[in-house]
């Protein structure tokens, strides 16, 4: 059996020369990483992964109901992908026509002109960016509506899923991937999974190296079928995930992630040697009524900052509630509460709400 790859010794390994699985490096470009969850990694695009990871893209786009007559929007820094693939053929000439690519450092004043402006139908972006958006419009008197969101490259909780279907009057779906990997999972237009491409990655689930059992979570690795030139086998994620153990009832026949419990540096690490997911976290600090913006901390001697931006500033019982969430999620582990008027980070890319110093 092939042995896991980690990020580092993936960072490590050199590109290949000239050939990698029958394919000419000569005509591929070399993609870094942005690093923000790990190492940087410099791999090799070439035109046929790039060709593949577009039609996924519209096979998850079509599903969720996007056509080409559909204006779409991209939030991004940096997507060498999406340069050259509008370049390509027929498929081009409808992203030049039909897309548009926005940096996410652009003044949010403007991205929101750009919105009224241009009407898109579709917003693909981080959840982070969608929050800071949607306080910005509100602050300023002028709302914007999109007919679909796509949420990417960070994990969704359903505060946010809320808030997004809220403020922008959207339906929001989720996508999954990584940067070394392409895309690995999209949500069913039914709400009730993830749909694994199957036909272009091997996901497995492990804790210790092992399998685990159907419903439970585990570690996520994943084999690109389709990465020659920069070949990506039994790859760790960082993420923990969990597979579904029934059929999604959509008849689609894709096999079905059942949740993304986040990356395992925000785990949550206790002093008898568990673990407590960010996922969970989220969904119980979530349901404090009157936070308009929180995260979670852990120190190397496993206390627990929590930093609590309120709503308002009569928010005299919000800490003793917080304090009572805490409790019930990290039983006697020191928790410290604090209200803050600003958390720094909330709108940069691969935002952490959870995040564990422990966790290597």
């Amino acid at each position: 059996m092939l042995p896991i790859v980690r990020r580092e010794a993936f960072a490590n390994t050199p590109l290949p020369d000239r050939t990698a699985m029958g394919v000419d490096t000569s005509s591929c470009l070399p993609h870094t990483s942005s690093g923000s969850t790990g190492t940087p990694i410099t791999l090799l695009e070439d035109p046929e992964w790039i060709a593949h990871q577009e039609a996924l893209k519209l096979r998850f786009l079509w599903a969720w109901g996007v056509r080409p007559t559909d204006k779409l929007c991209r939030l991004t820094e940096t997507s060498l992908s999406a340069l050259l693939a509008n370049r390509l053929g027929l498929w081009g000439t409808i992203r030049n026509r039909m897309a548009k690519l926005k940096r996410t450092s652009t003044q949010i004043k403007d991205q929101i002109q750009f919105f009224l402006d241009w009407k898109p139908d579709v917003v693909i972006a981080q959840p982070s960016y969608f929050r800071a958006l949607a306080k910005f419009s509100e602050d300023i008197g002028q709302p914007v509506q999109f007919r679909l969101v796509v949420s990417t490259a960070e994990m969704l909780d359903d505060s946010t899923r809320r808030l997004i279907e809220d403020k922008f009057q959207a339906e929001v779906f989720d996508h999954y991937g990584t940067e070394e990997t392409g895309s690995l999972a999209w949500e069913c237009p039914t709400h009730s999974g993830y749909h694994i491409n199957a036909d272009s990655v091997i996901i497995e689930f492990l804790r210790n190296e092992q399998p685990v059992s159907k419903g439970e979570p585990g570690e996520l690795h994943a084999t690109c079928l389709r990465r020659k030139a920069t070949p990506v086998l039994r790859y760790f994620t960082g993420d923990v995930a969990t597979g579904a153990d029934y059929e999604c009832p959509c008849g689609r026949g894709l096999f079905i992630l059942k949740q993304i419990e986040g990356r395992i540096k925000d785990f949550i690490l206790t002093t008898d040697g568990g673990y407590i997911s960010p996922y969970e976290v989220c969904a119980r600090l979530q349901r404090v009524s009157g936070v308009e913006q929180y995260k979670v901390v852990q120190e190397k001697d496993f206390s627990i900052e929590v930093l609590v931006k309120p709503k308002s500033e009569h928010a005299d019982s919000l800490s003793q509630e917080i304090r009572e969430r805490c409790r019930e999620l990290f039983g006697q582990m020191q928790v410290n509460v604090s209200l803050v008027k600003k958390i720094d980070g909330g709108t940069g890319p691969k935002v952490r709400i959870v995040e564990s110093r422990l966790v290597d």
